[in-house]
């Protein structure tokens, strides 16, 4: 196995971000369909009582089949967009930054029955820099090969017109051929590292943290032809 490590952003002390060694906060946890798992984040492996959102990684196995799963806070409204997407069968991840909500938790919703894993990496506390908002479409288009999305992000979906980066969800689906997504600031050189990789005929979602250019944009290129949809998340 090759693995590919790119770093595409830090944390720098002061801005109240809290890193924590990867915990399991639940595990192979039924969800049938059309039904809700809360999960007590809260004053729970290293997860201040206090925090405002945390940094999870969410595992979906054995389902029943093709869905979605949303995460939101507990207590909040369940926002229309999903946190990730999957075939039947299909094992899937993806990272998502969630607002904590009553009794210290968040709530998983599962369109089709599941299996998931809960892991925490990191929580923010009130003192933080990071703002989650509630998710919210930017963009969503078909592109063709070594085509670019253009997504305006400052100053929309909650998000305030000075912010330096963005939390946005990517998802890829109707892919042509295998291929990678780029994502950056527009108007800066195109990194060579990719934000999310895909095959064909399959759908991928990817919590990506970009930054903006000036102009409040962040642009999303693709090596093959695809729909790609942008969800903000929350802003830095």
């Amino acid at each position: 196995t090759h693995v590919v490590v790119d770093v595409n952003g830090v944390h720098p002390t002061g801005n109240g971000y809290l890193p924590l060694n990867p915990s399991r906060l639940a595990s192979n946890a039924p969800i049938a369909a059309g039904k809700v798992l809360p999960v007590k984040v809260a004053g729970r492996a290293g997860v201040p009582a206090t925090a405002k959102a945390a940094t999870l990684n969410i595992t979906v196995a054995q389902s029943s089949a093709a869905g979605k799963v949303t995460v939101h806070a507990c207590g909040a409204t369940r926002p229309a967009l999903a946190t990730m997407v999957f075939k039947a069968g299909a094992r899937v991840s993806n990272m998502t930054v969630t607002r904590i909500g009553t009794s210290g938790s968040i709530c998983i919703h599962s369109s089709s029955a599941v299996k998931v894993h809960v892991d925490v990496i990191g929580a923010h506390p009130i003192s933080t820099t990071y703002h989650p908002v509630a998710p919210a479409r930017l963009a969503s288009k078909a592109l063709t090969a070594k085509g670019t999305l253009t997504v305006v992000a400052g100053g929309k979906a909650g998000i305030p017109s000075g912010a330096r980066a963005v939390t946005v969800n990517i998802s890829v689906t109707k892919a042509a051929a295998s291929g990678t997504l780029t994502v950056h600031a527009c108007g800066t050189p195109r990194p060579a590292a990719a934000a999310v990789s895909f095959t064909a005929g399959t759908a991928a979602t990817q919590l990506v943290v970009a930054g903006l250019a000036p102009n409040g944009s962040l642009c999303v290129y693709t090596t093959a032809a695809a729909t790609v949809t942008v969800d903000a998340t929350g802003n830095l």
